[in-house]
């Protein structure tokens, strides 16, 4: 997408000699294929824990230093090859000079940076809601009611109530924001979606060609296990307790629709 992306815009520039329209698309490919690996990076960290507002901002930061890298990268890779030009002539060159020096780089920077802000405020609402609820919404697939075949799994705490009692509102809460926070990635490797949270209770759902293509369903549930497992320490040494949980899968169909 991002080199797709990346010719078309060199076309909007008015770019049309192969050398530049190569350049262009080799630095939407680099910036679309190391994105995916920072996203990664930055979910691993609990910085999607913070403020809506401070979460925007580092990522949006983030993206645009990444994307000045892949462009830095690009030009230097396209400098080697040619074999008459070095890294200095490169920079010297004059339509460079021009752009660093007549005010575009500041404008595309900023203006940059605004995207990028207005696409991960896209991506963070989306995953708050869930990528699928939000793309249903923007094509208006449930606008009106619609029968669906679907799976779905009923995972639910045990003991929870003694648990909630022995731990208090305040620790419970985080003890519960820690277990579902663990959850959201096992789900979205079965390609689930999170349907509600109910008390400590979690309902995932399928489409049902979805829930059973790989047995992603069946998988999803020792996904959770396994992850649970590797966690238990981290749960013991500051709970005090380990989420044990039991689950229950229903299919049939249903009807879905906005309200």
């Amino acid at each position: 997408y991002g080199l797709l992306i990346a010719a078309f815009f060199a076309l909007f520039q008015a770019e049309t000699e192969l050398e530049w329209m190569l350049v262009y698309a080799s630095i939407g490919f680099a910036f679309g294929f190391t994105s995916r690996w920072l996203d990664y990076l930055l979910y691993l960290t609990h910085l999607r824990r913070r403020q809506f507002f401070l979460v925007l901002l580092v990522r949006s930061i983030a993206y645009l230093a990444l994307l000045a890298i892949c462009i830095v990268g690009v030009l230097v890779v396209f400098s080697w090859l040619d074999r008459g030009t070095t890294v200095g002539e490169l920079f010297q060159r004059s339509t460079l000079i021009d752009w660093l020096g007549g005010g575009q780089a500041v404008s595309s920077i900023f203006f940059s940076f605004l995207a990028l802000v207005g696409i991960q405020a896209l991506v963070l609402v989306s995953r708050l809601s869930g990528p699928t609820k939000v793309l249903s919404y923007f094509v208006g697939k449930y606008n009106e009611p619609v029968e669906e075949e679907r799976i779905f799994m009923f995972v639910d705490l045990r003991s929870s109530t003694t648990i909630a009692e022995k731990l208090g509102h305040v620790k419970w809460h985080h003890f519960l924001n820690d277990y579902f926070f663990d959850i959201g990635r096992p789900v979205r490797r079965a390609r689930g979606e999170i349907y509600q949270y109910v008390g400590d209770e979690v309902v995932i759902s399928w489409p049902k060609e979805q829930g059973l293509r790989k047995l992603n369903c069946i998988h999803c549930f020792f996904w959770i296990y396994n992850l649970m497992n590797k966690r238990r320490d981290y749960y013991l040494d500051t709970y005090g307790f380990e989420p044990i949980f039991k689950a229950g899968y229903h299919v049939g169909t249903v009807i879905a629709g906005e309200i």
